[in-house]
């Protein structure tokens, strides 16, 4: 992983407050990780099931994948896997507060005019709906992976995908200055 010593850097332990588990995989599709949040008891992995995993907040960006091999609607499919990932965290850690964070740009203008964007638009929406509002902070991301033309900027990308160690820097310093928002908010 290209962002292991970033994400080290600040959510390895040695800040106690921003201490996380990951339990992102890349590759991972949106039913990917419902199976893995789902109880054993209901014949899923249960990686939440342990009492004493009392998370203060979870940091979600998930969908892109989905937008690989896709149901159709392309967008439509991933707003409503985002969806049922962020009920299934609440209803799994109701006391956890939820950081959503915007799909990145990829390298394909055609994918992110179809998909990234209109998903975009809509979880920002969903982060402020009745639903959610209460518990759910929306980090847009997506403009600071942007280049002064508005495309992708490949320097922070390996892949047209996935951030480089510079892109991991930059998402990190925004999701630091989200997470000490959301607590100053708490109070």
């Amino acid at each position: 992983m290209h962002g292991r010593k970033v994400w080290d850097e600040s959510f390895g332990g040695a800040v106690p407050q921003n201490h996380a588990l990951n339990i992102g995989i890349s590759g991972d599709r949106t039913e990917h990780l419902l199976f893995r949040i789902l109880p054993k008891s209901q014949g899923g992995l249960g990686q939440l099931d342990a009492d004493a995993l009392a998370p203060e907040f979870f940091v979600l960006m998930a969908g892109i994948n989905n937008s690989y091999a896709a149901e159709m609607p392309v967008a439509d499919s991933v707003f409503e896997g985002v969806l049922a990932v962020m009920r299934a965290l609440h209803t799994r850690k109701p006391g956890a507060r939820l950081v959503l964070q915007a799909i990145l740009p990829t390298s394909e203008p055609q994918r992110d005019a179809t998909v990234v964007k209109p998903v975009n638009e809509r979880l920002a929406a969903l982060a402020k709906s009745l639903e959610f509002a209460g518990f759910t902070t929306w980090l847009d991301l997506y403009p600071s992976f942007l280049d002064a033309p508005g495309r992708q900027d490949a320097r922070l990308f390996v892949d047209g995908l996935h951030p480089s160690e510079a892109g991991y820097r930059v998402w990190r310093d925004r999701l630091l200055t989200a997470l000490a928002s959301a607590r100053a908010g708490a109070r």
